[in-house]
């Protein structure tokens, strides 16, 4: 009798029949052995069916999810299950990825086949051939699986998420009128753009004032700004304005929120050169950033080259799938397996040839890959190992692909690198009772900086914390020569709005907004999405239209800032915030310790969903109960939020397409019907004087066309009031 090795993709096929040895391919994807046999699934084969949502019905929760074959996975099941089903086979070994989502691709699929045997696991964190042989030879049983299977197998998160988006979806639909995609990440990811929004547009500047005092010394003239010494211990001080903290502690001892007191320091220390002047120089460290997950990738490349999220994935997934010199990029993890030394070692070998020679050679020749938990950390890894290249020729790449490749491996070659040193010097100018204060910083050791070193001279990289530049030289005793003093005039910045990369560092981050310590902590190696989700989700919120891009900025529509004010009416908070995605995270990690059950899950899920309805229920009846009647057919009007904002439309829409404008809330006067009498069209139809300004454009426009639109597209500009039918109509 045989087992059968199932693994998620043939790649890793390919690498456990190379570690055990002596298999024959028999088949594509498919390795044999006298008492194994290996083959690959290609992720995910079977999924959760969407149960048929019935229209009448609100809300929709079904007993029982059915599973379904993905619609381009029919032939590599069928494959497997035949192996699944050979008599040969009494056991399956289970070496889909090490974590949550490679037990339940699994699991999906043993379930789908009804099949029975024994199964065993193979835990593989890293797939080097002594790691595979350590896994194989120390397989889990299937008991010891059980927890993570509960919570993987239970579906209950996809489950969970499907009850909320459809519900949430319709619900809101029933109130604008409109599709309203509503769900558990992608309503709190666009709720921190809109809730940023709102505070830049409430946001009111406020004016303050610095003192600037210039000074030569015999090496150079520099420039020290006048700081409160007293700001540190209490926030009230000459002319400052409590409760402001919009700047770092140094920047708010700088500030002086009214003319008088600045002026006065300026008038009294003018014309009185420094009657001290010393230097405190303190050594800085900066260290290596980690190794790239997928997140961490794609906002750098935002951040440099202002890639969109999705653009890095879709060039990363080409780069691993198709020119195999990456390793798997929809990874969470920024650490490499503790037995990944050798592999890393000689990847960074293949790179001595090449535009990355002189720090290869670098790494290699000081011996700096040694096993530091910094780097080399089975703890910090689930199912997949930080992006790395993999030492295959990078020939043949396109521009695009060769700017995420070369990110990847600068990344790579730096984490090995010794800290950048620098000596960082805070200058204290002491002139009667005032002080003032400029800082330099000088690098001493350039350590992991030297990858960039390119980047780093032109400032395309340059770290706007630490840019300082080098003071002049101070000489022993040294009080040089006050060149001038001037009050400077500044304002209170809102915060800035969301690019990419940093909306995917906020949803990274997500939790750490969690009040809830368990929750926050439960959230904390997750936040909202995953690696491999965040770039869809933000997409989506741009195809919806609740986002819009403007260059790299991310703004929020009127749809998006309505869809807040809605859920808010409804009480439906818990989609607003990432705590939602906190409490399910806790109880699945409950679950894989068998703390609760799976079928427990569901029950506030419902109950959330329940209660929604009932509200939208109360909320509906309200909203029509005071409603005017359509002017067309008397039906009730219903409020709708479109792209470029609200308006009323009758509530049997499409049998009755009136539409009347909003007024602060409630429906304005109905729009005058047109006068079609006066002037003809080619066809015979009446003309429509018709006035708006450009969705294109945003120019305002006037212009005649038929009354028979979209039939007839004709149309003639306005002169006076009246059609130039002198000219060409346009179509």
């Amino acid at each position: 009798m045989k087992a059968l090795i199932l693994v998620e993709k043939p790649s890793v096929a390919n690498d456990i029949a190379a570690a055990l040895g002596e298999f024959s391919q028999t088949e594509k994807n498919l390795f044999e052995r006298d008492d194994l046999v290996v083959t690959s699934a290609a992720g995910h084969l079977v999924e959760i069916a969407s149960p048929e949502a019935i229209a009448h019905l609100t809300p929709v929760i079904p007993e029982r999810f059915a599973l379904v074959v993905r619609e381009t996975a029919s032939e590599r099941l069928k494959a497997v299950l035949r192996q699944m089903r050979r008599s040969d086979i009494d056991t399956l070994i289970n070496a889909c990825d090490a974590g949550r989502e490679g037990e339940l691709i699994f699991r999906l699929i043993v379930e789908f086949a009804q099949s029975h045997k024994p199964v065993r696991r193979m835990w593989l964190q890293s797939m080097t051939p002594q790691a595979i042989r350590a896994s194989f030879a120390a397989l889990r049983t299937d008991e010891q699986m059980q927890p993570l299977a509960a919570a993987a197998r239970a579906r209950a998160r996809a489950e969970a998420d499907w009850i909320v988006g459809i519900n949430g979806s319709r619900l809101c639909r029933r109130l604008t009128g409109v599709t309203t995609p509503v769900g558990r990440v992608q309503t709190p990811a666009l709720m921190l753009v809109v809730a940023r929004e709102d505070v830049i547009r409430t946001f009111e500047p406020r004016i303050y004032h610095g003192v600037h005092l210039t000074v030569a010394l015999q090496a150079g003239e520099f420039v020290a700004r006048w700081q409160d010494p007293d700001l540190g211990a209490s926030p009230v001080s000459a002319g400052s304005e409590p409760g402001v903290a919009d700047a770092g502690a140094a920047e708010r001892r700088e500030r002086i929120w009214s003319v008088q007191p600045a002026r006065a320091i300026a008038a009294r220390c003018a014309g009185r050169d420094p009657e001290l002047i010393t230097d405190d120089t303190q050594p800085s460290i900066r260290s290596a950033p980690a190794l790239f997950d997928l997140t961490t990738l794609q906002r750098e490349a935002n951040r440099l080259y202002g890639l969109s999220a999705k653009q890095t994935l879709d060039l990363a997934q080409i780069l691993y799938q198709d020119h195999k010199v990456l390793t798997y990029p929809r990874t969470d993890a920024k650490a490499l397996p503790e037995d990944y030394v050798p592999t890393i070692t000689k990847i960074i070998g293949t790179l001595t040839d090449g535009p990355y020679a002189p720090q290869a050679r670098r790494v290699l020749d000081s011996g700096w890959i040694r096993p530091v938990k910094r780097i080399f950390d089975n703890a910090k890894i689930s199912d997949h190992f930080a992006i790395v290249p993999t030492g295959a020729s990078a020939s043949g790449l396109s521009e695009a692909e060769w700017t995420v490749y070369d990110l990847v491996v600068r990344r790579t070659l730096a984490a090995f690198y010794p800290d950048a040193e620098f000596a960082v010097t805070t200058r204290t100018v002491e002139l009667l009772d005032d002080v003032f204060v400029a800082r330099g910083r000088v690098m001493v050791q350039p350590g992991w900086l030297a990858v960039y070193r390119a980047e780093i001279d032109s400032g395309s990289r340059a770290d706007t914390a630490e840019a300082l530049a080098a003071l002049p030289a101070l000489k022993v005793s040294e009080t040089g020569r006050n060149a001038g003093v001037s009050v400077v005039e500044k304002k209170t910045r809102a915060p800035a709005r969301y690019t990419e990369a940093t909306l995917l560092s906020a949803m990274e981050h997500a939790g750490r907004e969690v009040e809830d310590e368990a929750l926050r902590e439960a959230m904390a190696e997750r936040g909202l999405g995953t690696p491999a989700t965040r770039a869809a989700i933000i997409e989506g919120l741009l195809a919806d239209g609740y986002l819009e891009r403007q260059k790299k900025l991310l703004v929020p529509t009127a749809r998006g800032i309505s869809l807040r004010k809605l859920l808010f009416m409804l009480q439906g908070e818990a989609l607003l915030s990432p705590m939602l995605t906190g409490e399910w995270e806790s109880q699945l990690r409950a679950i894989e310790r068998n703390e609760i059950s799976a079928a427990s899950f569901r029950t506030p899920v419902e109950a959330f969903v329940r209660a929604l309805a009932k509200r939208t229920d109360a909320v509906e009846a309200a909203v029509l109960a005071g409603n005017l009647p359509c002017p067309s057919c008397g039906k009730p009007l219903r409020r709708v939020v479109g792209k470029h904002g609200p308006f009323w439309g009758c509530s049997t829409y499409p049998a009755c397409s009136t539409v009347v404008p909003d007024d602060q809330g409630r429906p304005g006067q109905p729009r005058p019907e047109p006068d079609v009498s006066r002037f003809k069209c080619t066809c015979g139809a009446g003309l429509v004087h018709r006035t708006g300004t450009s969705k294109k454009t945003r120019k305002p426009y006037s212009l005649w066309s038929c009354s028979a639109y979209p039939k007839c597209r004709l149309s003639w500009r306005d002169r006076d009031g009246k059609p130039d039918i002198t000219g060409p109509p346009s179509s």
